[in-house]
């Protein structure tokens, strides 16, 4: 069977590549007793917050304290701002896109990736339903999916 793996899609302000992936680090990086999701992005093998001064800084109090100004933390690297500590306590992920794909058996244990049609992209893909919508026989697929709560810095 082949997959059809619904995602974010590409119509967002996150970018992402192999070379160059997106992240999530998920800890408590102000010991406050609550999980923080500092987003990351990749620069060969250095990882940059996504957010600016700003953003992080009304979270996360610290860095108000520890970078005076928003050039001089626009500068700052994920293990500049955090302690080696810090971030091996905390959870990574990353990913290399955001696409929506159809997963292509090859039919010895392998798949083949391919990006679903650019009107799939538009919008992340929450639900799948298969159906013969024309009636020829073969099933066609129904998406489903939206994105209400999205913060205004984010498309």
């Amino acid at each position: 069977m082949d997959i059809i793996a619904g995602n974010l899609g590409l119509n967002n302000t996150f970018k992402t590549s192999k070379e160059e992936k997106f992240g999530v680090l998920a800890g408590n990086f102000n010991n406050d007793m609550t999980t923080d999701n500092i987003h990351v992005i990749e620069d060969g093998e250095t990882k940059y917050p996504f957010f600016g001064k700003g953003r992080l800084g009304r979270a996360l109090g610290f860095i108000d304290e520890q970078y005076e100004t928003y050039k001089s933390f626009s500068e700052a690297s994920v293990s500049d701002i955090f302690d080696t500590n810090t971030l091996e306590k905390v959870l990574h992920y990353q990913v290399d896109t955001f696409a929506s794909l159809l997963l292509q058996n090859q039919g010895d244990s392998t798949f083949i990736s391919k990006q679903l049609p650019e009107k799939a992209q538009t919008s992340p893909i929450l639900g799948i339903i298969p159906y013969d919508g024309d009636q020829d026989g073969k099933l066609d697929l129904i998406l489903a999916g939206n994105i209400f709560e999205t913060h205004p810095d984010i498309s």
